[in-house]
């Protein structure tokens, strides 16, 4: 009687980039270090809660990005990673909120002061501009403490996500170089977005009372950097480029319409005289 062996034929050749170059006990390629066949990564067990999971992500991301990158799987839908990444951006947003929330109530009470002085003084010439005056600072201060950025949040995160990653994705075509069977390694909209969105997870540190701002965007980028270089096999150099191809684009095209506005701003100071 034979026994069937229980164990998955492990596939000839590497899924990802087409090598067959052989496959490590962890069921990683041996070229390109990533999945094969039915092993998984315990941070891509798909039966575990969805927060438990999401917070797993974000250790994962935050402690050990390159293995993160390395093993992510760069197929199986959008809506994993982009419900990553903008609850990463709310949460950001929300906790940013609530500490501007505790600021805000020191700074309201001094700008009441500040608007009840000048209202004194305004009103000795035009009776009842202090009114307005008031009328114009809760208008400011709901404007600038309320929970609109936090509400909207989601939707401009999305927005700029799907932006971003079309020039990512158009960054990795223009500067990933073809691979030994002469296919572009792993380029696709969807891999571009993921690399996009679980580079966001570093957002969290908005969330920083003062510098979480900067903090979280100088992080953002280090971490899509480093995602763009495991999934696209590439040098540093060339990940950073990929992966801050959309700001290149902005502000070259910013810096060439300022040199041409003062070459013209020029000719006309030349041609007047």
């Amino acid at each position: 009687m034979s026994v069937e062996n229980s164990n998955p034929p492990q596939p000839t050749s590497c899924p990802n980039c087409g090598s067959s170059g052989g496959v490590s006990s962890q069921g990683l390629c041996l070229d390109c270090g990533r999945q094969i066949g039915e092993h998984k990564s315990p941070i891509w067990k798909s039966g575990l809660h969805p927060v438990k999971q999401y917070f797993i992500d974000l250790f994962e991301i935050s402690v050990h990005p390159v293995r993160f990158f390395r093993r992510m799987p760069l197929e199986g839908g959008v809506s994993g990673p982009l419900a990553f990444a903008l609850v990463t951006h709310w949460l950001a947003s929300a906790l940013e909120y609530l500490w501007h929330s505790l600021i805000g109530g020191a700074a309201t009470e001094y700008v009441n002061e500040v608007l009840k002085m000048a209202g004194n003084v305004a009103d000795v010439d035009n009776p009842g501009q202090s009114a307005r005056l008031f009328q114009l600072k809760d208008q400011l201060l709901h404007w600038i403490w309320g929970t609109g950025s936090v509400v909207a949040d989601p939707f401009l995160t999305l927005a700029s996500i799907l932006f971003t990653t079309l020039f990512v994705y158009a960054g990795a075509r223009l500067l990933v170089t073809p691979d030994k069977d002469g296919h572009p390694h792993n380029i696709s909209y969807e891999s571009a977005l993921r690399v996009v969105c679980y580079g966001l997870s570093p957002s969290i540190l908005a969330a920083i009372p003062l510098a979480g701002g900067f903090v979280a965007s100088l992080c953002v980028s280090i971490v899509t950097i480093i995602g763009a270089r495991e999934v696209y096999r590439i040098t540093t150099g060339r990940a950073i480029v990929v992966a801050l191809f959309p700001r290149i684009l902005l502000y070259g095209t910013l810096l060439l319409g300022l040199f041409f506005g003062l070459l013209a701003l020029i000719k006309l100071v030349a041609t007047a005289f």
